[in-house]
């Protein structure tokens, strides 16, 4: 058997015009302009996995029981790292994402956590920011009022190959989605 060579990560996508406008904001933020992933809420973090089709059957499987629910992102917040930080729009409710994360863990539980703290549910839209720019960028987003109203029906697995980009791959649908 062959070694599998991807990398997955597991989020929440935005509907083609949410992402599209998501992901110009992201260049417009981002140092380089160069993105490594579609705009998305990070649910687990990159991984390896070497069975992708049990990888993907499990989480089918457990998208069955699951119902749509809304949420809304319009509050800016940041997190500080030593180098560099991320500034992301936050939910306004959170509960059913941190269930999400929860109940994926015990389905598959190798998969990696939150490093250093509990897990955060976020829309980034500036990753890598210098950090004496954080609070500038913080304005600047609070001043454009953003609002994205979203119905979570499904999630996405998105998968690379080491040190490329991310792509979506495939769709999680949930029961009542």
């Amino acid at each position: 058997m062959s070694k599998n060579n991807f990398q997955y990560f597991i989020g929440v996508g935005l509907p083609s015009k949410e992402d599209e406008f998501f992901s110009i904001l992201k260049k417009q933020f981002h140092a380089n302009g160069n993105l490594e992933s579609p705009a998305h809420v990070t649910i687990i973090p990159p991984f390896f996995y070497e069975n992708e089709m049990s990888l993907l059957n499990k989480l089918r499987d457990w998208g069955k029981d699951q119902t749509s629910f809304e949420v809304e992102f319009k509050e800016v917040g940041s997190f500080r790292q030593s180098k560099y930080g991320t500034i992301f729009f936050a939910p306004n409710k959170t509960e059913h994402f941190k269930d999400i994360y929860n109940t994926i863990h015990s389905l598959i539980p190798h998969l990696p956590k939150k490093r250093g703290g509990e897990f955060i549910p976020h829309l980034t839209v500036a990753n890598r920011a210098p950090l004496e720019r954080m609070e500038e960028i913080k304005k600047q987003l609070e001043d454009m009022q953003i609002r994205l109203e979203l119905k979570v029906k499904y999630l996405v697995v998105y998968r690379r190959k080491v040190n490329e980009n991310w792509n979506f791959y495939k769709k999680v649908e949930f029961n009542g989605g």
